[in-house]
């Protein structure tokens, strides 16, 4: 058996795939296309680094990323991949923002773990200002609304 159908019939025991509901026939992709999101469905691996494993130069990786990342049928799959793996895992988005507020209201947690959960607090909840400062040093946070910026 060859690596790549291991590797289809792991991605279909492990995401679920055809359960029903896909919208996409994976058959309609191309061979480059179904690597990359094998391999952009992995933990820690970057859209550039999955396509570069797809089979994409290196020089034209990051531009064959972004082109595949925004395919209809590639986005379609990977939501779907990422719904059921959230369904499996009940890891969802607001379950991370409930357990990292736990995290840094708790007493009995580290000060400097308090720190970092409410520094990952404001990121998830975009409280930093996307505008650098004038002297490009430091990180102005913002809170409150937006009515409420007087500056």
């Amino acid at each position: 058996m060859g690596f790549l159908r291991v590797l289809e019939i792991f991605g279909a025991l492990w995401y679920g795939a055809g359960e029903g509901g896909d919208d996409v026939d994976v058959n309609e992709l191309t061979e480059k296309q179904r690597l990359f999101i094998q391999a952009v469905s992995e933990d820690g691996v970057t859209p550039t680094q999955a396509a570069i494993r797809a089979g994409y130069s290196k020089r034209t990786a990051s531009a064959a990323a972004s082109r595949l990342l925004n395919n209809v049928k590639i986005k379609q799959i990977l939501n779907m991949r990422e719904e059921r793996r959230q369904a499996r895992t009940g890891v969802t988005p607001e379950w991370i923002m409930e357990r990292t507020a736990q995290i840094a209201q708790d007493e009995g947690v580290r000060p400097a773990d308090q720190l970092k959960a409410l520094d990952m607090l404001a990121k998830m909840n975009h409280m930093y200002d996307p505008k650098p400062s004038e002297d490009d040093k430091t990180i102005r946070v913002v809170f409150g609304e937006a009515e409420d910026w007087s500056e």
